[in-house]
């Protein structure tokens, strides 16, 4: 008999055909991107039944913390899922300077896009600013 793995889009997962009655062991757990391992929608069997049995993986999704940052202050925090898209705080004032943007690095070099930017892991956002002549 055969247990199937369906990893609903996770790495694969090799079936196991032995006979009814042997020992089974349980597979090393599947990964996702953006993803955690819960467990499998039912127990995988000690041993073997007797007949086939497929077995669903089941995720939840991670969350990450995008912090905004102007100089040395925080301007705000929020816990996001894995792949969302960013809404933007409102864009802050510094008297002498005009708010550039957001940046993913302190040097201001690579803007967030909102467009195309997701959110894939733990992350800081910095104000960029242009001095006003």
């Amino acid at each position: 008999y055969t247990i199937t793995f369906d990893t609903d889009g996770g790495s694969a997962v090799a079936s196991i055909t032995q006979d009814y009655g042997t020992a089974v062991t349980a597979p090393e757990a599947p990964t996702k991107e953006g993803y955690t391992f819960t467990g499998w929608d039912k127990e995988v069997p000690a041993t073997m039944p007797a007949g086939n049995v497929t077995l669903k993986a089941q995720w939840s999704i991670n969350q990450y913390k995008v912090t905004f940052v102007d100089g040395d202050s925080i301007v705000m925090s929020v816990t996001l899922d894995y792949g969302s898209k960013i809404e933007l705080p409102e864009s802050p004032t510094k008297e002498g300077y005009t708010f550039t943007g957001w940046y993913k690095d302190p040097g201001c070099d690579m803007q967030w896009n909102l467009e195309t930017d997701t959110v894939e892991a733990d992350m800081t956002l910095y104000a960029g600013w242009s001095k006003t002549e």
